[in-house]
């Protein structure tokens, strides 16, 4: 359990409670008027009609207003008023003289009786002090004069008595035992009826709460089949139960691009132990949890190269027998131009996803060239038809600008989360100053007037001394004269100097990848097989897993895969790669779970 997860469920419960409470509140605290009681009901119209008075949805409260205690109909009169004891005579004689007017039929008596009790009785069910109903108010007024009633405004001014409200007040009687029983007991049907359905909706908030908090910490039993992925924002909070519910394969040949993958995952289920162990014969190590919508098993390779990644792949495969996709995840070097414009130069940081794989080392090597195999029959093949879909769908301009705007927010997630770690330095954007490509003649050598090799190195197949092989391009004083003028880059420039943060923001490319065990440091070699080949980036693991699963190639750009390439740039790519990978899965939907893998 998290802590933000548990500070929501928190929040979420005493949202809940409090709305229980306040609905409580507001049913048994809710202004409780004559019309409430029984008493009310059996009294002729008459009388009911001198102390409400109708007006279509709203009632004015008469008895309120004549001892200046009412407001309007929505804003009844305050209890504490409405029934103090100086107060009570001049209701009683306002009762008086407004039944004995209005029912003139019969014996008016009765009805004047009937409507003073009723007075009387409500007041004491508040627990208020009942004033003794006099004969004299039961005679009518004296000849003394009219009854004077006081004004709405200003009752003070019939009264004699300016005290508080009587509950409790020195002088005045108490209520009696009997009393105080009838306060509880002797309730109308609508006070009743609040209390119950206040009562119950409490308990039923309650026992919402409970469930809610049972079925949020409860294992689930049963998840969503694998073809189905599950609820973007879902986040499930129970390991898978075995091996075969792992959707995604990713597999990283170098430990940095490991570091910066794992960075990504939401969730780790191997953090309390492997429970999943491995197939016989697996020498595999695996990191197991979930990114986005899936479960992911993540794979180290012992070695670089087609051979290591084509052993590992199958063991992972032996392994976790559901994987629908892997994903090839690291960085490589990039051809710096893959076409005319300025949208189609490459620059470090930016990301290559396969979408065909060539194989750059696999031919024949005669004396005076190498000549590589091309058929039908010795080329890998093109990705399966599920994979062809979601890169046709990735490669619109819709599907471009929703998978940049993704790849953009997890590199800030994986750096944000490398900063927790005191790991963020290492995923900064390197600058546009580090960003150089030199001309493909231009040799990475002692410059000057070196007294080595270096010095009788004027060709392509000249050598070069051992120490210049090691040392920086800053060591060797390689000339910046030579470097080759880029749009994009000046634009990029801009951008830093402006102190904006999509400088970082990596641009995402598809195209064909090369795959081989040979490390490509040779601008001419590099823009030669390009050219033949129409690949836009060198790697050395592809080709190995390509033909073992459904797989797709993400690599970062680190350098150019020519001789001055350096480790600048190597984790800022593995992190674009990273953040591409899992906006890739993003946009992934696999196929029904009895589909088969190859």
């Amino acid at each position: 359990m998290n802590p933000s997860s548990l500070s929501r469920d928190g929040f979420v419960a005493i949202i809940v409670l409090l709305l229980a409470c306040v609905l409580v509140a507001g049913i048994n605290n809710s202004p409780q008027t004559l019309a409430s009681l029984d008493a009310y009901s059996k009294q002729e119209p008459c009388a009911t009609s001198c102390f409400y008075e109708y007006q279509g949805a709203c009632s004015d409260d008469l008895v309120g207003s004549v001892l200046g205690c009412a407001q309007n109909c929505i804003s009844w009169a305050s209890n504490d008023c409405y029934c103090r004891t100086d107060y009570q005579s001049i209701a009683t004689s306002y009762l008086y003289t407004c039944v004995s007017k209005g029912c003139t039929r019969g014996d008016s008596s009765i009805d004047i009786s009937s409507a003073t009790s009723l007075y009387d009785s409500y007041c004491s069910n508040l627990g208020y002090v009942a004033a003794a109903t006099t004969t004299e108010h039961l005679a009518g007024p004296t000849t003394a004069g009219p009854t004077t009633m006081p004004s709405p405004s200003s009752p003070e001014s019939s009264t004699t008595n300016n005290s508080s409200p009587t509950r409790g007040s020195p002088g005045d009687a108490q209520p009696t035992e009997n009393q105080t029983t009838a306060n509880h007991t002797n309730l109308s049907k609508g006070e009743i009826a609040g209390i119950i359905v206040g009562s119950t909706t409490f308990a039923l908030l309650i026992l919402l709460a409970l469930f809610y908090f049972y079925r949020r910490y409860q294992p689930k039993h049963h998840r969503p089949a694998l073809g189905n992925p599950l609820p973007i924002g879902d986040r499930y909070e129970q390991q898978p139960s075995s091996r075969e519910e792992f959707q995604i394969a990713l597999i990283c040949a170098l430990q940095l691009e490991y570091d910066a993958v794992s960075l990504l995952f939401d969730r780790f289920w191997d953090e309390n132990g492997d429970r999943y162990e491995r197939a016989a014969g697996d020498p595999n190590t695996y990191t197991t949890g979930r990114i986005g919508n899936y479960n992911v098993v993540l794979a180290l390779l012992p070695n670089t190269g087609k051979a290591s990644a084509a052993g590992a792949a199958a063991s992972v495969r032996s392994s976790y027998t559901g994987l629908q996709l892997a994903l090839l995840v690291g960085i490589c070097g990039g051809v710096p131009k893959k076409g005319q414009g300025d949208d189609k130069e490459v620059l470090l940081g930016d990301v290559i996803v396969s979408n065909g794989i060539v194989q750059y080392d696999f031919g024949k090597q005669y004396p005076d060239r190498f000549a590589r195999k091309d058929t039908l029959e010795d080329s890998l093949g093109p990705p399966n038809k599920q994979i062809r879909i979601l890169l046709k769908n990735l490669q619109t301009e819709r599907g471009l600008e929703n998978l940049h705007r993704r790849a953009a927010c997890h590199l800030k997630q994986l750096q944000e989360n490398a900063t927790q770690k005191r790991r963020r330095a290492k995923y900064n954007y390197p600058g546009t100053g580090e960003d150089k490509l030199f001309e493909p003649t231009y040799r990475h050598k002692h410059h000057g007037a070196p007294r080595c090799a270096c010095k009788d190195c004027h060709t392509k197949s000249d050598p070069v001394c051992e120490e210049a092989l090691r040392s920086s391009c800053a060591e060797l004083q390689c000339s910046e004269m030579h470097l080759v003028p880029r749009q994009r880059l000046n634009a990029k420039r801009q951008l830093e100097q402006d102190g904006c943060s999509g400088v970082q923001e990596p641009v995402i490319h598809i195209g064909r990848i090369a795959s081989g065990d040979a490390v490509i440091k040779s601008g001419e070699d590099r823009d030669n097989i390009a050219k033949e080949t129409g690949v836009i980036a060198f790697e050395m693991e592809g080709a190995g897993i390509w033909d073992e699963m459904p797989c797709i190639i993400v690599k970062g750009v680190c350098d150019y895969a020519d001789s001055h390439k350096n480790k600048k740039w190597q984790d800022f790519a593995a992190a674009t790669a990273a953040a591409a990978m899992k906006a890739v899965l993003d946009c992934y939907s696999p196929g029904n779970r009895s589909q088969k893998t190859g």
